[in-house]
């Protein structure tokens, strides 16, 4: 039986609390799957205004010679990467866009990215006019329940 969602969970695991799963398996794999790619719908009411640490951080990042540039980096990317790298969670949401590009700016500063090297473009991006699946009796069942194409009898037998 799963607990009730609490504060402390992600969205996810919110939606995997409630959610009725099948039995582990390919089925239940591709039901969690489908779950995790479902589209939450806008930001949390907490996450609706960033502070304005955050707006300056997503400022500086949206500039174009960042990676160049040692400017952002003493203006507060470096204490944010540095945090990142001790260990610090991050209080605030951030896309995910913009955190790739906190490591790998500070990545190709300490030399574990090769400077010149470009990350290519994310092809599995959820798009926001996806149909969201609905965590229901019916949409579990439905993954449950995969066909599979039936095997001919052996002629010989």
């Amino acid at each position: 039986m799963s607990t009730p969602p609490t504060s402390s969970h992600t969205c996810f695991e919110d939606a995997l609390a409630t959610a009725i799963l099948p039995e582990p398996g390919p089925a239940y794999f591709d039901a969690r799957r489908q779950l995790w790619k479902t589209f939450r719908g806008t930001e949390p009411a907490q996450a609706a205004q960033p502070s304005a640490r955050m707006q300056r951080l997503r400022a500086m990042l949206s500039n174009e010679g960042l990676l160049e540039s040692d400017e952002y980096w003493n203006a507060g990317l470096g204490k944010f990467w540095n945090g990142l790298m001790s260990g610090q969670r991050i209080r605030e949401r951030l896309p995910l866009r913009d955190l790739v590009k906190v490591l790998q700016i500070g990545w190709i500063r300490d030399g574990t990215w090769p400077k010149g090297q470009v990350a290519p473009e994310p092809d599995d991006e959820l798009k926001a006019d996806e149909t969201p699946l609905s965590p229901t009796a019916t949409d579990a069942s439905r993954f449950a329940t995969r066909s599979t194409p039936e095997t001919p009898a052996d002629e010989g037998s």
